[in-house]
């Protein structure tokens, strides 16, 4: 039969990698994966470093005028 362990250790990492994202202020790259999957389908990506790099710009220079997802 199929192993559970990889995928319980993968859901372990996840949960653990959201705590500290939270705990830093920073969005969610799975949740932001899912989003764009179901609310902008075929649309690119970006991938992990852009999307943290992108964050913490959007933090530090909360600008009213640029665009925002939601």
């Amino acid at each position: 039969g199929m192993s559970l362990k990889p995928a319980a250790q993968k859901a372990g990492l996840a949960q653990w990698r959201e705590a500290l994202d939270r705990l830093l202020g920073l969005p969610n790259y799975e949740r932001y994966l899912d989003h764009m999957q179901v609310a902008h389908p075929g649309q690119p990506v970006l991938s992990r470093r852009a999307f943290y790099d992108q964050a913490q710009k959007s933090r530090y220079e909360s600008g009213s005028d640029r665009p925002r997802c939601c």
